[in-house]
């Protein structure tokens, strides 16, 4: 699948990329909204799925997607942010909205990719009600994972597909 990465952090821009390669995806990044959408049209591009951050400089998420959804209105959004709390308190996403919270682990963002990509609904989930004001995909569990380095991310990808026949 064509997947879109706008991220404003480097270090989290770079670890998603080479988690989602390594788990089979064609990426393109962006370091901002407007960047990403310079790729959409200069390349003429479609993506399957655009993996956004929710605040950016230049052009946050919200506004990149409402762009992107209206140009092709099949492509998914998957919204992220560290600031979670504040998104679900003044509710700056809407409902129904796909949702990663960071920090996040490479296996949490490819279980997220992949269940939005198969369209499954990811609700109710537990202890939330039944129409949430947002869809957090996953909480994710921390690990001790070097984010720094997407080396480390590669090398932990390759094994974890060694040993079981496909990634975690």
């Amino acid at each position: 699948m064509r997947i879109l990465i706008a991220e404003d952090e480097s270090v989290v821009r770079d670890v998603a990329r080479v988690t989602l390669e390594m788990s089979g995806h064609e990426v393109f990044v962006a370091a901002n909204g407007c960047d990403a959408l310079d790729i959409v049209e200069r390349d003429h591009e479609r993506f399957d799925l655009v993996l956004t951050d929710v605040i950016m400089p230049q052009m946050g998420g919200k506004e990149l997607a409402a762009h992107l959804v209206s140009r092709s209105p099949a492509t998914k959004i998957l919204f992220m942010s560290g600031y979670t709390d504040d998104l679900l308190m003044y509710g700056d996403l809407e409902r129904g909205t796909a949702f990663l919270e960071k920090p996040f682990t490479p296996d949490t963002l490819i279980l997220s990719v992949n269940d939005l990509l198969a369209e499954k609904n990811p609700w109710p989930l537990p202890g939330q009600p039944e129409e949430p004001d947002c869809v957090i995909l996953r909480r994710p569990k921390l690990t001790a994972v070097n984010f720094t380095n997407p080396q480390a991310i590669k090398t932990r990808l390759q094994v974890s597909t060694r040993s079981n026949g496909e990634t975690h």
